[in-house]
């Protein structure tokens, strides 16, 4: 008899008048990868929350390629437990996880202190539909990828997304209920503002109780009410943000006086749009240090 051992525990046996055969070791099914911190990395580190552990893998491969360090979560239980031990530059979410959708996950993330900042890139067969009905959340997605994965749109878009966090780009409360609106306006902005949106009065009070806003983009037009509403939530806060009126119709003198500005939808370039929210922010910024 001659015995023949390899590393991972493979022995291979043998009798003189038998055939060779193996003995493999158990297999362990692989649990949620951990934090590594054994090295030091000033690579930025992201959370993959994906139950598809091929492709789980498969996004770690293109983030190492596109300079970033990774951690693996397979259900949306695994990624709160990584979240509370480790710091992470950004995570990547499917929106369908085992346990949990991902846009619960998402409302549970912006609802704790800790993750409340956190860029989140959406990675999901599902993330045109996901991207329509999370419109309607009070929450915000950096980015919204579908598969199969772009490698370039994903390491570009973790990139934009820690980039707007580290150089703390003005936040902007779009109060729109018009989502092809929402998204040309978006688009126009995306390189100097991080936008975040309310279809309803409701969800824009909420969303100012949420967070500070540098600016409000407002039209008047809204499912329950006039735009012209929010303007008494807005100076009940402690740091009213500016408002600019963007909306369908034209506006008395005496309405205009309450923003600081307005524009009329129809008669409004993109150039226009551009230039006023950055003079407005400009402004608003001058006043604040004013009053330091």
């Amino acid at each position: 008899m001659w015995q023949v051992e390899f590393g991972d525990g493979l022995e291979i046996h043998s009798e003189f008048n038998e055939a060779p055969f193996f003995e493999l070791p158990e297999w362990q099914e692989p649990q949620a990868s951990q934090p590594v911190t054994l090295r030091a990395s000033n690579r930025p580190r992201v959370l993959v929350c994906e139950d598809d552990r091929d492709i789980a893998r498969l996004i770690t491969m293109m983030l190492d390629k596109g300079g970033f360090d990774s951690d693996m979560a397979y259900s949306a239980t695994e990624a709160l437990a990584l979240l509370a031990q480790t710091a992470y530059a950004a995570m990547t979410l499917d929106l369908k996880l085992p346990d949990q959708d991902g846009i619960t996950l998402i409302r549970t993330l912006r609802s704790q202190e800790r993750t409340r900042e956190l860029p989140i890139v959406v990675v999901s067969a599902m993330a045109g539909e996901g991207q329509i009905a999370f419109n309607n959340q009070p929450l915000s997605v950096s980015d919204w990828l579908e598969k199969p994965i772009d490698e370039n749109l994903l390491v570009l878009g973790l990139r934009r997304a820690i980039d707007g966090m580290a150089q703390g780009k003005p936040r902007i409360l779009h109060v729109e209920d018009d989502l092809d609106i929402q998204r040309i306006t978006a688009a126009i902005v995306q390189d100097f503002a991080t936008f975040e949106f309310a279809a309803t009065l409701q969800e824009a009070r909420a969303r100012l109780l949420e967070q500070r806003f540098d600016l409000v983009l407002l039209d008047l037009t809204l499912p329950g009410g006039s735009g012209w509403d929010l303007f008494a939530d807005i100076d009940a806060l402690d740091r009213p943000p500016p408002v600019v009126v963007f909306s369908a119709r034209e506006v008395s003198r005496t309405e205009s006086a309450r923003a600081a500005a307005v524009l009329v939808k129809a008669q409004t370039s993109n150039d226009h749009l551009l230039h006023t929210l950055q003079r407005v922010l400009r402004e608003g910024r001058a006043s604040s240090w004013a009053q330091l």
